[in-house]
């Protein structure tokens, strides 16, 4: 997702999702850290999400979950879980997301299916088996140089084994040719409120535009859209109006680089007494702050 969005460069939405909402909480830990606006991370099954998005993207990524025999080598004890009626089961798992996924993609979309497994029935066995049931979906070259040709009999798939470098992936690309009429999602309308303006402009340099969703104040440059999943976050969580108050969120402080900084690194052990819950002796600021260490927002 990150990568993703380092190649939007602040264009377009990138669309996350996790089922495993654990694995969704880390995933908004990482991109909060990229201080991008231009996203939406769900929590949803994927049936949930093709109800909703018939025909609406132009890229689908679908890193499917699969055996992990790629992990043996890092996660030993991963082995003794892979079994045939495990394999098996992943198998039709993965044609499942698969299907829903054709359903949200739009006309002339690409949809790209990669796993971390090395067996022919969670990969080229669950793409032929797709393209058997959508043939208005075309497999077409990866476009990638690492690891080698997979064994599909076009040798359009890709595979990257533990000798090629890395873990081991297998990588296929699908062409979409049919037409889903596209699903249009209301915007949500900008908020006004007192406390929050007051913050923004204090704190930033951008143009105080921002949405208000149960008393959070989420700032983007795109409207927010009105979804209607488990969204863990969309945009940039500047913070949240408690009891008459503006209390920021570490979000925002880490999303732009022109807020005030007070570097602590100078006097030893200002960083500890501050991270232990303890006030500091600095004087000259008025509001919010950044504390630093030189290398990372505190």
């Amino acid at each position: 997702s990150t990568q993703i969005l380092s190649a939007l460069k602040g264009q377009g939405l990138l669309w996350s999702n996790e089922i495993d909402r654990g694995r969704a909480n880390t995933l908004l830990g990482n991109l909060e850290r990229w201080g991008a606006d231009n996203y939406i991370l769900t929590c949803n099954a994927p049936a949930q999400l093709a109800q909703g998005l018939s025909g609406y993207f132009d890229r689908i990524l679908v890193d499917a979950p699969c055996s992990g025999a790629a992990m043996f080598r890092k996660y030993p004890q991963t082995v003794r879980d892979y079994t045939p009626g495990a394999v098996a089961a992943c198998a039709r798992r993965q044609l499942e997301i698969l299907d829903k996924a054709a359903e949200m993609m739009g006309d002339e979309g690409v949809l790209v299916y990669s796993t971390c497994t090395f067996n022919r029935e969670e990969n080229e066995d669950v793409i032929e088996a797709f393209l058997a049931a959508h043939p208005d979906f075309e497999l077409v070259e990866s476009r990638l140089n690492c690891g080698r040709p997979g064994f599909d009999l076009r040798q359009l798939t890709r595979r990257a084994f533990p000798m090629d470098g890395g873990e081991g992936h297998f990588v296929a690309r699908l062409q979409f040719h049919g037409h889903h009429q596209p699903v249009r999602i209301r915007q949500l309308e900008r908020s006004r409120d007192p406390l929050s303006e007051a913050f923004l402009k204090d704190n930033s340099l951008f143009a105080p535009e921002y949405t208000i969703m149960d008393n959070r104040v989420y700032a983007s440059r795109e409207r927010l859209l009105a979804v209607p999943f488990n969204v863990l976050r969309q945009g940039i969580l500047v913070g949240e109006i408690i009891k008459g108050r503006f209390e920021p969120h570490h979000h925002f402080f880490i999303s732009y680089e022109s807020l005030r900084q007070h570097e602590l690194s100078e006097t030893a052990g200002l960083c500890e007494r501050f991270l232990s819950g303890n006030s500091l002796p600095v004087s000259g600021y008025r509001g919010f702050v950044q504390l630093t260490d030189r290398k990372s927002v505190v």
